[in-house]
């Protein structure tokens, strides 16, 4: 029978989920001028496997400014180095979960700090080549999610649940 911690799956959900969210965004400002890009504002949103952008202009023409969405862009699996931050966290919440299993607490947490530090590596990815003056750049749901569920996994030793049992092994 699979033995696990109630509190040790969910913070491997949290991980999990947090995975499948944007990480970081960046909007960058305006351009004004007479160029094609005139009124133009770019949002950049970056997770360890995908890459997305959008380029949208407004339009001062009416009362209400309109919104034209020029360009979207997206791209799965964009760096290597992302992408081993992305399944160095969920190999650090698989192994959460069999490291409960086998009741290896010192392996839980170990697996939590894989998955803590591979998300707060990711900072250290983050496309440079994007930062101009009046960006701003801030974490995302997927961010936390994964974060909180690397401190989950590491506590999740320290708090006595009661076990979920899976199957009949």
């Amino acid at each position: 029978m699979l033995r696990t911690n109630l509190v040790n799956v969910s913070g491997a959900f949290l991980v999990l989920l947090g995975l499948f969210g944007p990480w970081f965004s960046y909007h960058l400002p305006q351009r004004l001028g007479d160029s094609p890009f005139a009124n133009a504002m770019a949002h950049i949103s970056v997770s360890p496997f995908v890459f997305s952008s959008t380029i949208t202009r407004t339009s001062n023409s009416s009362v209400y400014e309109d919104m034209e969405v020029l360009g979207q862009y997206s791209v799965h699996f964009y760096s290597p180095n992302s992408s081993i931050v992305g399944l160095a966290c969920v190999t650090g919440a698989a192994v959460g979960f069999a490291g409960e299993h086998a009741r290896r607490s010192k392996v839980t947490v170990m697996s939590g700090f894989l998955s803590l530090v591979a998300t707060l590596f990711f900072f250290f990815l983050l496309p440079s080549y994007v930062i101009f003056v009046g960006t701003s750049c801030y974490p995302t749901w997927g961010f936390w999610l994964s974060l909180v569920g690397s401190l989950v996994i590491i506590l999740s030793n320290k708090v006595e649940t009661p076990y979920l049992r899976l199957g009949k092994w």
